[in-house]
């Protein structure tokens, strides 16, 4: 496995630092892949006692073929430089990962215990990825928008849906964790089981749920000014997993009747934003810069029974 990962990084790294560097230095990283032609030729050829040359020349195939490929595909790949060697980072890491989770694995208990284990934890999982969800639209319409959540119609769907990609960002960052524990294990370091379950683990996937949730809360808030912002300019804001918002005019159905809004008054001269609504009432957001200086301060409330909603054709209702 070592020999794998030296294979692989050093040819990385020597075509990465080609490619992106114009100094006649950048060939000094022609060093890191020229040592690793003895050890990953001497792997490749099954460690059996072969001719110098020959293991020298198996391991300058497979590494500087390697460093000639990447580098070929990080000078002409259609994406930035950048983002192709963050692509390639991931898949080393993926890579380190699977391998480090079967030696934590292996021949532990939690192996001989998987098939007992397994629905035990994906039992809760029906019933934890809605209340997560329903957190994140909250966050999203009542601390940004000012609309309660329980107005809003969201489906079941969207619900669970909103919430995997953090649950599944936090089981990410703890297989890494039980991989650092297989590679510790596997090189014998010595670490003690006990206090590794019992102690370390447990806050380090604490650390790393409270991590995840910082980083959707931020990622919901960005969204929520996403599309309050396309709403003060008077265009259709970009929906949120089951929260699709639309710009209407508001004209009440009787004009002789006094309408009951909060706080009023009844915002009919421009366009205002409405989500599916739940239940008797009808909360809008009014991009009205009268309203207050924050967003949460926009929602109006009144009866749908009163108004009726046409679909918004500019900046201003007629």
């Amino acid at each position: 496995m070592t020999m794998a990962l030296l294979a692989v990084a050093f040819p990385l790294l020597c075509a990465w630092t080609i490619a992106s560097f114009s100094s006649p230095w950048r060939f000094l990283a022609l060093l890191a892949p020229l040592t690793s032609f003895g050890p990953v030729g001497h792997w490749i050829t099954s460690n059996q006692p072969r001719p110098r040359l020959m293991r020298l020349a198996c391991g300058a195939l497979v590494v500087g073929g390697s460093t000639w490929v990447l580098h070929q595909w990080l000078v002409h790949g259609p994406a930035g430089l950048g983002a192709q060697f963050w692509g390639f980072a991931q898949g080393l890491l993926m890579v380190v990962t699977a391998f480090g989770c079967w030696h934590a694995f292996s021949r532990s208990w939690l192996s001989r215990n998987l098939l007992l284990l397994l629905p035990v934890l994906i039992a809760p999982l029906p019933f934890v990825l809605p209340w997560i969800g329903s957190f994140l639209h909250t966050a999203y319409l009542e601390d940004v928008l000012g609309i309660p959540e329980p107005a809003v119609h969201i489906s079941f769907y969207w619900r669970s849906s909103v919430a995997l990609k953090p649950v599944a960002l936090t089981l990410v960052i703890t297989l890494i964790y039980v991989s650092l524990y297989g590679w510790a294990k596997y090189f014998n370091l010595h670490i003690s089981q006990g206090v590794m379950v019992n102690g370390v683990f447990p806050l380090l996937v604490l650390l790393a749920a409270l991590g995840v949730a910082e980083l959707a809360l931020k990622e919901v808030q960005a969204a929520a000014e996403r599309t309050y912002s396309a709403a003060v300019k008077g265009e259709q804001p970009p929906g949120y997993f089951g929260i699709n918002g639309r710009l209407v005019c508001v004209r009440p159905v009787d004009p002789a009747k006094p309408i009951s809004v909060q706080p009023g008054p009844l915002p009919t001269s421009r366009p205002v934003l409405v989500f599916p609504r739940e239940g008797t009432d009808l909360w809008v957001w009014d991009p009205s810069p009268a309203r207050g200086r924050f967003s949460s301060e926009h929602a109006v409330r009144m009866r749908a029974e009163d108004v009726s909603l046409y679909p918004a054709t500019g900046t201003s209702c007629p």
